[in-house]
């Protein structure tokens, strides 16, 4: 959220008009392209030796703000894929009954993964009952953010509605939770993927799981939290 990053801002700016002087020496950072993947931002900073020199024990992400004084804890982040599913077939009129078209393959592929969202989605929605306690970051999340295909002389500008394209396109956002089989989830999309349509797998994260020091540093976020009157609020 921006709203942290002006926060963290007029904390410094706060801390260094009382003349307060860490032990560590802290440092902001504004990268690009957070909403994409961070590929040619945080990516291509990381492996520089500006970003080495730094040293960097701890590093603070935008994160989300909190109204009261409670501070949310998040440690099950999900590992994003982008997933681009292309489907090709004959070509013919509109006016003709067309079998194993690009469009009729695209859409039973697209079918099968929104099936499986469906079910996570109901999982989500039944949390609570019979002591099944999930939050959004124990499910894997699907969803449909790009279908592309069609007949066009004009790069897109008009199509024409009368004929059946070769080629049809749909793209997915994933979000896995670190509970699953990463080789097993793409088996399953390769099984969802219809026959005679490909599909071009982007990974944009590892996921990141819980190690042994998860508990002494949650008990130095409670001591932190105790001294500053604030309180701990949800794990997720």
């Amino acid at each position: 959220m921006k709203c942290v990053c002006i926060q963290y801002v007029e904390a410094i700016a706060k801390m260094k008009a009382e003349g307060y002087a860490p032990v560590r020496t802290l440092h902001l950072s504004f990268v690009p392209d957070e909403e994409v993947g961070g590929l040619m931002g945080m990516a291509l900073f990381v492996n520089t030796d500006t970003f080495r020199n730094l040293n960097v024990g701890l590093a603070l992400d935008e994160g989300l703000a909190n109204p009261t004084d409670n501070f949310t804890v998040f440690y099950g982040e999900r590992a994003v894929w982008w997933l681009k599913v292309i489907a090709e077939g004959p070509v013919g009129h509109g006016s003709r009954f067309i079998k194993n078209t690009a469009i009729d393959k695209i859409l039973a592929s697209a079918q099968r993964f929104l099936n499986y969202r469906a079910t996570q989605e109901a999982l989500l929605a039944e949390s609570g009952a019979h002591g099944n306690c999930l939050k959004l970051g124990d499910v894997t999340t699907i969803n449909l953010t790009m279908l592309h295909s069609g007949v066009t002389a004009d790069g897109g500008k008009t199509y024409s509605l009368n004929c059946i394209p070769s080629k049809a396109e749909a793209g997915f956002d994933i979000r896995l939770p670190p509970t699953v089989d990463l080789a097993k989830f793409e088996d399953l999309l390769k099984v969802s993927v219809i026959p005679n349509a490909s599909m071009v797998l982007l990974r944009l994260n590892m996921l990141f799981i819980p190690d042994a020091g998860m508990d002494q540093r949650r008990r130095g976020l409670l001591r932190v939290c105790m001294l500053s009157a604030s309180k701990l609020g949800d794990v997720h």
